[in-house]
């Protein structure tokens, strides 16, 4: 049992320390959720309660207490709007870019795609055409759809995502 929680502890704080916004948030429910069932089975569901309140707290301050998981969170809800790509290169604004240019391409080649040697060409092509220098700016840095249904549909069309 000591070694389960010694590697509980450990992979915890891995967690929180790669600062991945979504897995922070799955680990938190899942011990929300572990915690509320493990106590409901006994029948003490306001024990359970009374260990979510400091288990919410720690998290919490592990979020806002740690700079680069406070601005991950505060870019995810863009806070004060000065999260924008005008302002910061990074994170969500370019994934909106990709995603912006990836629809693009899906709806001129909704049907069969653009060919799955020809997604990252076109992607590029589509950056330059509607002046995205955020994703054109390093000369050997291509970025991708960042979303594997979007990179298959591009590719293949509908038919590939479907298969997919």
């Amino acid at each position: 049992k000591s070694i389960c929680a010694l590697s509980l502890l450990f992979l915890s704080s891995m967690v929180f320390l790669l600062s991945a916004r979504m897995q922070i948030i799955v680990f938190m429910f899942g011990v929300f959720i572990y915690i509320i069932y493990i106590f409901a089975k006994k029948g003490q569901l306001k024990k359970s309660l009374l260990i979510l309140i400091p288990i919410c707290i720690v998290f919490l301050l592990f979020i806002f207490f740690i700079p680069i998981n406070r601005e991950r969170f505060k870019e995810a809800i863009n806070y004060k709007g000065r999260y924008s790509v005008d302002k910061i290169w990074g994170g969500r604004a370019l994934r909106e870019l990709n995603w912006d240019c990836s629809k693009k391409i899906i709806n001129n080649n909704p049907l069969f795609g653009v060919g799955t040697g020809d997604v990252q060409d076109e992607l590029q092509k589509c950056y330059t055409e509607n002046n995205y220098y955020q994703l054109t700016y390093w000369e050997n840095t291509k970025y991708n759809a960042h979303n594997q249904f979007l990179e298959t549909t591009i590719g293949q069309g509908i038919i590939g995502l479907f298969l997919l």
